[in-house]
């Protein structure tokens, strides 16, 4: 089959003799439609050689064979998409990257009547990270019907509000109750506060975090830093109250202040599997709450999708079919993507 490879320290291929899968015990086989990319995917093809290993995170596509033990009702010609976890030296086969691919039963979700596979394979990452994000790290209450908008009397702040993550975190908090300040570039202003954003403040304001601060009377306590570089750590620090707080980050990087809890997040760990990441092969241990979290919170995401609750990132479509996705990748490394979510049909 066709599919994009990992090779050694920054180096990718597209293959046409990838033999398929093999199903395993709790997975599906599944019918690649359409692919997304995230940043994760070029960071791991220049952060450290894994040869061999499938690339790619988000995908839809059409279920062909349902494995043993699995649980959830999803049967041969479902329309699905899902997470998984892509460049994984110890499961080669788990990537979204190809023809055909594995999905973990427990995180294939059932697309939406009137959704398409392009809009569904932009979906897993940002859900599965919105979600740990906000009601697991930051300890939000999340509600099970739309309230009004601020009726909880707490800010919440998610830095970097056109990426896909943030997208869909400001939906999630903004139907809970939650008043929800955000950044972005000049450019992506309107769209990020249609997301249901109060004030989207421009990033590169020299006054931007001094602003955050007065706007919320020195009382923002809960922050999620969907960029997390030393830049937006530092403003998201200065905006934050001087009584302290929690800042959620999805990329380990320092915090310039001791009062405030720093949780680094990282939304694989909900898949309930050991991996590794880095050149380092830092260890990922298998963390239980948040498999059981990620779990539950699979149906959850299925209905507030159906409902329209929830909608996916702006989409970027890229052209080339799999083989395009080559491409894509090198556009999120020169940082050529921005405010929208680059996906590919798999032709």
């Amino acid at each position: 089959m066709k599919a994009i490879v990992k090779g050694e320290l920054g180096e990718v291929s597209y293959v046409t003799d990838r033999p398929l899968p093999k199903l395993r015990p709790g997975y599906i086989l599944i019918k690649t439609s359409a692919v997304a990319l995230n940043p994760i995917d070029w960071m791991k093809v220049d952060s450290f050689p894994a040869p061999g290993t499938l690339l790619g995170h988000d995908y839809s596509g059409i279920v062909e064979q349902v494995g043993p033990e699995v649980q959830r009702p999803l049967k041969k010609g479902d329309r699905v998409f899902g997470y998984t976890i892509g460049g994984d030296r110890l499961n080669p086969e788990n990537g979204a990257f190809a023809e055909y691919i594995l999905g973990k039963a427990e995180f294939v979700y059932r697309i939406p009547q009137g959704m398409g596979f392009e809009e569904a394979a932009a979906l897993p990452a940002g859900v599965q990270s919105a979600n740990m994000a906000l009601w697991l790290k930051l300890g939000l209450r999340e509600e099970r019907e739309r309230v009004e908008v601020g009726s909880k009397g707490q800010f919440v702040m998610v830095y970097g509000g056109s990426t896909a993550t943030a997208s869909m975190a400001i939906q999630m908090a903004v139907r809970s109750g939650y008043t929800v300040i955000s950044t972005a570039s000049p450019r992506n202003i309107e769209s990020v506060k249609a997301l249901g954003a109060t004030h989207v403040l421009d990033y590169n304001r020299p006054d931007c975090a001094a602003a955050i601060n007065e706007l919320t009377g020195n009382q923002l306590r809960l922050v999620l830093d969907t960029v997390a570089v030393p830049q937006s750590a530092k403003i998201c620090a200065e905006a934050m109250s001087s009584e302290g707080g929690r800042y959620v980050e999805l990329l380990p990087v320092p915090f310039p202040r001791k009062d405030v809890e720093v949780i680094f997040m990282d939304a694989t760990t909900t898949m309930g599997e050991y991996y590794e990441y880095g050149p380092d092969r830092m260890p990922i241990p298998v963390d239980e709450e948040a498999f059981k979290f990620g779990k539950e919170h699979v149906e959850i995401a299925e209905r507030l999708l159906q409902q329209g609750e929830i909608h996916a990132h702006q989409l970027d479509f890229g052209s080339g079919g799999l083989k395009g996705v080559l491409d894509g990748l090198k556009r999120l490394r020169e940082g050529r993507v921005s405010g929208k979510k680059l996906v590919y049909l798999v032709e």
